[in-house]
């Protein structure tokens, strides 16, 4: 596989990577967050329930498109922006990390603007701390530092930390 081939190949990857990390943040936000969120909100009727799922829906639905954004920018600086020899991979380096930490300030502040400015999702005062926690693992941990790994070019595969346990 040629090297323009193999970039797109981890494009679509890391495409579908935070797609189903999406699914399964949407699935345990309802399954699990949902009835402890609603319960302690005391917002256990049905009408609450559907716009409650709708707002989360939303939610999800924009934060994997940030998460993905951040993990496609990345893979596409490696295979095609830097070069092994322009720079340390300590620059590098400093760069994914700098996408990671906007990453989770995305998974912190994201969901607490959408609570703040939400008609559905004010009145949850408990929604912040679960679904930020949810959102940074999932979409953090997993779907950035995890899907890095994965879809990092071959030149510079050892950039994400500990990709060295991995690779």
């Amino acid at each position: 596989m040629n090297r323009q081939t193999k970039a797109i190949v981890n494009i679509v990857t890391a495409a579908v990577i935070i797609f189903i990390i999406s699914i399964a943040v949407y699935f345990i936000g309802i399954k699990f967050l949902e009835e402890d969120i609603l319960a302690k909100a005391g917002l256990v009727h049905e009408d609450a329930i559907t716009d409650w799922e709708d707002a989360y829906y939303l939610l999800v639905k924009y934060m994997g498109f940030i998460a993905g954004a951040i993990l496609i920018l990345w893979t596409a600086l490696t295979h095609w922006a830097f070069h092994t020899s322009s720079s340390t991979e300590i620059g590098k380096r400093w760069i994914w990390v700098l996408l990671g930490i906007i990453l989770i300030a995305a998974c912190v502040l994201f969901p607490a603007n959408v609570e703040y400015h939400g008609e559905t999702l004010a009145k949850q005062k408990y929604i912040n701390e679960y679904v930020q926690l949810l959102f940074g693992i999932c979409y953090g941990l997993f779907g950035y530092w995890g899907g890095s790994i994965l879809v990092t070019s071959d030149d510079f595969k050892y950039t994400p930390l500990l990709a060295i346990y991995f690779k």
